[in-house]
């Protein structure tokens, strides 16, 4: 419902949920992240998900749940079409390695290292699948 009144995020509900996570109560932590899964990974959430990541211990169960919520990518199109959603994650996320906080710079290491590996299995999924379609299917006239 919240994402119907507030499609883009936008900025007070932001401040609203900030207030939740600076708290650092779980079942507050709890609620803001049952929100943050309906944005579809968007980069509006991003500066909240860094929030959280600030106020639980290092490599926390919410680490998990964090993640979720950043590599989630709603629908997406094409062989690779994956593959660009995880990158464009990555190129996100690798930035937080440059922060002031530690927990943060941990869990843009942590992360990172997880969307390469999602990158490298979509890639070869879709490889996979695209050299059995040309095999079931066979290859266009013009192509190789």
């Amino acid at each position: 419902m919240l994402k119907a009144v507030f499609p883009d995020l936008g900025e007070s509900l932001e401040r609203m949920l900030l207030v939740f996570v600076e708290g650092g109560k779980e079942k507050d932590i709890d609620f803001v992240l049952g929100i943050l899964r309906s944005y579809d990974g968007s980069a509006a959430i991003l500066e909240i998900c860094k929030a959280i990541i600030k106020v639980v211990p290092e490599e926390s169960g919410i680490w998990n749940e964090v993640a979720a919520c950043i590599e989630s990518t709603g629908v997406v199109s094409g062989e690779y079409g994956m593959v660009d959603a995880f990158e464009r994650k990555r190129s996100e996320i690798v930035k937080w390695q440059d922060d002031d906080d530690s927990r943060v710079r941990a869990f843009s290491k942590w992360l990172t290292e997880g969307l390469e590996r999602l990158i490298e299995s979509e890639k070869r999924r879709a490889d996979e699948d695209i050299a059995l379609r040309k095999y079931k299917f066979g290859a266009g006239q013009d192509e190789a």
